[in-house]
């Protein structure tokens, strides 16, 4: 037959079909929209009331008959776009005739390869030097055994229709609108280039760092690769650009000195620059609580800094622990930092450098952070004993609460001493040789005390005075919260029949010893522990 009435007797078929299959053909009286007819199914009976049941099943079609022997149906390019952007199910039907009776029937569902092809040919169409109105450009569909009905059945287009929208109206739009908006798409679909002017190679690779959230540019043209065809995206023009960098992998942080105990180790995440600036090149190593910065500089020299940041943080008891251990090692003579990163699926070494090259650090500030590191390790101690919740963690307010709470302990252990005036202690001047001392700490909400037991001695150069030393049998216990601590530690002194029972903690970076006896005032001072 003539393309004319090949045309007219194939669109006949199809609605004479789509009458005996009780759905409802309702033609186009222009072929200007992209298809011939709109199919509507009936109401399907439902549970649901009226106003709550799902819409019934519509789509649209184009009709394509061709005659025996073709392969492949030729659709005009800006028909073929309005069924690739219609959100019902749109199909091109194609009968295949011999002579003046169709034989076969073939049904291509634009969605999948159908949809890219014309996605494809709409993205050709737009980057051709000559361009032509999309009337006079086409796409063409293969004529393939999945899309051939196995039967010329009303009931079996029937079926064909209501397959490919198996979950609703609603669901089948938003499925097709996102296939719609990501085929054709690699790993790289944008690229643009900038012009930015710095004095500073810093202030740049902060801003690829995410340290400086907004960057002045002159922008190019953003331009789009989609099916492998690269067009302007977005024009250029003076912006603001901001950048959120993402790890590239993993990292390894191992800071350690001779003498000082075993590595300080941490892993996190490591973060590079895309490229040098001016010969600069920059890597961050991002763990729990600080920062590693190494960067290279065009002099060849290789600068590394540990930067510490502990704002809002919240570890447990260990982690403090290891921190508090970090601290120290980061004054500490001869101290050495070394970083590793995750280079194809293993991890390499790219720093081994000491720590500080500067000026070593004053011997009081070494000591201070060797107490608090010590006073740390204390604080796990009395944690375990207590029974506390090794997973739980603490601020840093918390954790310094729960250390003011352990320094006596770590002073007792090394040996300090307390001495207090023995005025009042005894009516009949005799003085016990044994005294229970303890003191308290905070954990999160909960409140502890612990408690050991001290030899007296007095002197006969100083009668006046009473000395305890030999801390031991340290005990903790949790204390309820309507009993005071001094009367926790009266009632242990007499459970463990002691005559006297003292109250130590630390104010004013000092030990101060209070007699928890009734009616005794009696204070004294004790050493700060070294």
């Amino acid at each position: 037959m003539e393309n004319d009435d090949l045309g007219r007797v194939g669109e006949l078929f199809f609605d004479s079909l789509c009458t005996r299959a009780r759905l409802t053909c309702n033609s186009s009286n222009r072929d200007k929209v992209g298809w011939d007819f709109v199919v509507d199914f009936p109401h399907e009976h439902s549970q649901h009331t009226f106003d709550h049941r799902p819409g019934p099943l519509s789509c649209v079609v184009q009709v394509k008959s061709v005659n025996n022997g073709a392969r492949r149906v030729m659709v005009r390019l800006d028909m073929a776009e309005r069924l690739a952007k219609e959100i019902k199910p749109s199909f091109f039907v194609c009968p295949v005739y011999e002579g003046e009776e169709p034989i076969r029937l073939y049904v291509i569902h634009v969605r999948g390869k159908p949809l890219e092809a014309i996605l494809k040919r709409l993205r050709q169409a737009q980057a051709s030097r000559n361009p032509q109105r999309l009337s006079k450009k086409s796409v063409s569909f293969a004529l393939v055994e999945r899309d051939r009905l196995s039967g010329l059945e009303p009931s079996v287009l029937r079926q064909t229709f209501s397959d490919a929208c198996p979950n609703g109206m609603d669901v089948y739009a938003v499925e097709k609108a996102k296939e719609r908006k990501s085929l054709g798409y690699d790993d790289k679909a944008y690229a643009g280039k900038f012009s930015v002017e710095l004095s500073n190679p810093d202030e740049l690779m902060d801003f690829f760092f995410g340290r400086r959230r907004e960057l002045p540019v002159e922008m190019g043209d953003i331009l789009e690769t989609r099916f492998g065809i690269t067009l302007p995206h977005v024009p250029g023009g003076p912006g603001l650009l901001s950048i959120d960098p993402a790890p590239r992998g993993r990292a390894l942080v191992r800071i350690h000195a001779d003498g000082a105990g075993d590595p300080f180790v941490a892993t996190g995440e490591f973060f590079t620059l895309p490229f040098d600036i001016e010969g600069h090149y920059r890597v961050e190593l991002r763990c729990p609580g600080f920062l590693v910065t190494a960067t290279r500089r065009p002099e060849a020299t290789l600068d590394v800094r540990l930067d510490l940041d502990w704002d809002g943080a919240e570890w447990t008891v260990s982690d403090w622990l290891e921190h508090a251990r970090l601290r120290l090692l980061m004054v500490v003579d001869n101290s050495f930092i070394e970083g590793e990163v995750e280079h194809d699926g293993r991890m390499r070494r790219i720093f081994h450098v000491p720590l500080s090259d500067g000026e070593p650090f004053a011997v009081n500030t070494v000591n201070h952070h060797r107490i608090m590191s010590a006073v740390a390790k204390r604080v796990l101690t009395l944690s375990r004993a207590a029974g506390f919740d090794q997973a739980l963690r603490l601020s840093a307010d918390e954790f310094e609460i729960a250390m003011g709470g352990a320094m006596p302990v770590l002073a007792l252990e090394r040996g300090m001493t307390i001495q207090l005036g023995v005025e009042g202690m005894g009516a009949d001047g005799t003085f016990p040789d044994r005294a229970l001392v303890g003191g308290c700490f905070r954990l999160k909400d909960d409140s502890y005390v612990w408690y050991g037991v001290m030899e007296v001695h007095t002197e006969q150069a100083q009668p006046t005075k009473l000395t305890m030393s030999g801390f031991s049998g340290m005990r903790v216990c949790r204390k309820e919260e309507q009993q005071s601590f001094a009367d926790f530690l009266a009632a242990r002194r007499l459970e463990h029949s002691l005559a006297e029972a003292f109250f130590l903690e630390w104010s004013g970076g000092r030990a101060i010893a209070r007699r928890v006896v009734p009616n005794s005032e009696a204070v004294a001072e004790c050493p700060h522990p070294q």
